[in-house]
């Protein structure tokens, strides 16, 4: 292997930042200690890495949970299914069971409206509270049955932002890493897009993608259009356009929380003003008819 091919993949181990407390990489960095501590990152977030993977990295020598005991990993895993006992070893149902009972004190929490207060970083206090069903587009009861989730197209979308809402609440000066196979994980990638849509709903959604992609250390090739074409990525934009723009409520709570502001998003890639008018991608009936909350089946 040569020393350039050497160095980008050493590239691709090193995190970026998406805003202030949410950070993104590949799964390598789970165990890195020092840049755990380093960036006081207490919450954990994957994307299309098996569990049982996870659980057998939370209880390897280089675990993230000997370096932050009280650290919670939430999981995006398609293929997982907890109620197939049968199917699932006795590591990575107590890895779930752990991490589960974790979010569901974390969910108890906010709903009474008690919040914890970090013990790294500035003592920033947490921004004015409202009901926090008012802040998720999902019901809060679906994030407390597991710490792993099977959500697919637009319902994924809702899910890993609310769960970031969730966290953000209770613990406003916690960091989060989101993390995939690699650092240009386009599952990974889409996720972020997503994110940046909730906290700019005025930004067109490819601009949203051009933004995240300028943050990356590596001019690896990515494929544009099975970022933004990803499913339900488009119908979720539809949801945040509808609910944010037309409603409003949400965006001034996301905007005070998130730190993903217009400037650094005009630094990083160029965007117009936020006096400009923006047209979506795609096209976005005023009479659709999009619900806030998912029915559940």
């Amino acid at each position: 292997m040569s020393f350039i091919e050497d160095y980008y993949r050493a590239q691709t181990k090193i995190p970026q930042r998406l805003n202030h407390n949410v950070l993104f990489g590949s799964v390598d960095l789970l165990t890195q200690p020092e840049f755990l501590v380093e960036n006081n990152i207490r919450y954990f977030i994957g994307e299309n890495i098996p569990t049982q993977e996870l659980a057998t990295i939370a209880n390897g020598p280089n675990s993230p949970f000997n370096t932050v005991p009280d650290a919670l990993m939430l999981n995006f895993d398609k293929d997982f299914n907890p109620r197939n006992h049968d199917q699932i070893d006795q590591t990575t149902s107590l890895f779930v069971q752990h991490n589960t009972s974790s979010l569901q004190n974390i969910i108890s929490s906010v709903v009474e409206g008690n919040t914890r207060i970090s013990q790294n970083g500035p003592m920033t206090p947490n921004p004015d509270r409202v009901k926090i069903s008012d802040l998720l587009y999902g019901d809060i009861s679906h994030y407390y049955p597991s710490s792993t989730f099977n959500d697919m197209y637009k319902d994924k979308f809702i899910t890993f932002n609310d769960l970031l809402t969730i966290i953000k609440q209770f613990d406003y000066n916690g960091n989060v890493l989101i993390f995939g196979r690699s650092n240009t994980d386009e599952h990974l990638y889409a996720l972020l897009v997503s994110s940046v849509l909730k906290s700019n709903p005025q930004y067109k959604a490819y601009d949203a993608l051009q933004f995240v992609k300028s943050l990356r250390n590596t001019d690896e090739v990515m494929h544009d259009e099975r970022i933004y074409w990803y499913s339900g990525l488009v119908d979720y934009y539809k949801i945040v356009r509808s609910r944010e723009i037309n409603w409003g409520l949400n965006f001034a709570m996301n905007k005070q929380a998130y730190n993903a502001t217009p400037s650094s998003m005009k630094k990083r890639s160029g965007l117009p003003s936020p006096t400009t008018s923006f047209a979506s991608i795609t096209h976005v009936s005023d009479n659709s008819e999009i619900r806030s909350k998912r029915s559940r089946g």
